[in-house]
């Protein structure tokens, strides 16, 4: 096998057996767990945070909607590009991801300021609501600049890898809320922490894995 890592990433992917069911299975599994963890964490966060500030939560996180439709449509764009042969390089990959990431953190600290003051945010909760913005963009930030990487494991049709690393993440992020939220007062600035920590877990697994498994 050529010692050229792109190479290797087209080797891989033109070798790789069919598995569309198994690819499938990770996929709609990983689904599943997410919704199954959220329906359980959800009515501890809001008796925890209350109402108000839980709301803060989900609308920030409609907010950063667009940051998840730059990461997936890079991705995506990679993959496509790769299984239809055509020339692509990964460093140019790598420099798209990383300009895409700051332009999603200056987003983040541009609602934090500049937005999220004019929103209906509960009393005391500004100073809270700007970081979880800021944490909620870095973990965003987190997904982008390993985008290349994701897309690798899904040309190989690594799905297993790749679901793993994501529910993995999940697990940090529910343990880590849980243990804060009983250690110290509740709060949007412990979540944000709990994202954070969800973020780089997830995002360092699915670059080991890349690094790995095509070395």
């Amino acid at each position: 096998m050529s010692e050229n890592p792109i190479e290797k990433v087209k080797v891989l992917a033109e070798s790789a057996p069919p598995s569309v069911g198994i690819s499938a299975a990770w996929n709609y599994g990983n689904t599943m767990f997410v919704i199954v963890l959220g329906l359980l964490l959800t009515p501890y966060q809001l008796g925890k945070l209350g109402v108000e500030f839980y709301g803060v939560i989900m609308l920030e996180m409609a907010l950063l909607s667009i940051a998840t439709l730059i990461n997936t449509s890079l991705v995506k764009t990679m993959v496509v590009m790769a299984g239809g042969k055509d020339a692509l390089s990964w460093t140019d990959g790598d420099k798209i991801a990383k300009y895409a990431s700051f332009v999603v953190c200056a987003a983040g600290a541009f609602a934090a300021w500049l937005i999220l003051p004019g929103l209906n945010i509960p009393a005391g909760g500004l100073t809270q609501a700007r970081w979880l913005m800021v944490a909620f963009c870095v973990s965003q930030s987190f997904s982008i600049i390993v985008a290349t990487s994701q897309a690798r494991l899904m040309l190989c049709q690594r799905f297993d890898l790749l679901n793993k690393a994501l529910i993995a993440g999940q697990v940090v992020q529910c343990v880590v809320i849980v243990a804060l939220f009983e250690l110290f007062r509740p709060s949007l600035v412990l979540h944000g922490l709990a994202v954070l920590a969800a973020a780089a877990t997830s995002r360092f697994l699915i670059w080991r894995y890349m690094t790995t498994y095509i070395s």
